[in-house]
């Protein structure tokens, strides 16, 4: 199930790893990592990753190990992966590690 209830509101959760098995999630999370630290190595293995997955898994139908579809086998399209992204992303918290923190 994509949803736990929360032990103390019983609000349903989302709490799937859909966004982490889906064949675009490397490339994605790189592009991710360059727009936030803005580092032109994360920009560079981005666009290398995006063709290598683009290759292998859009032109010459590689399945991943452990591939995502939809309940009935239906993929999810890079769009919609994209956007489940784009929430978890929105809600992420960074924090900034100091020397005592641990």
């Amino acid at each position: 199930e994509p949803c736990q209830y929360h032990p103390i509101t019983n609000e349903c959760v989302w709490f799937n790893h859909a966004q982490v098995f889906h064949w675009s999630t490397f490339p994605a999370e790189l592009w991710y990592a360059f727009t936030r630290l803005n580092d032109i190595r994360f920009l560079i293995r981005c666009i290398i990753m995006w063709i290598i997955a683009i290759i292998k898994y859009g032109l010459l139908g590689y399945k991943m190990a452990l591939n995502m579809s939809f309940g009935d086998g239906t993929p999810i399209s890079l769009r919609e992966m994209n956007l489940v992204r784009k929430v978890i992303h929105d809600n992420m918290v960074f924090n900034t590690w100091e020397k005592g923190d641990i």
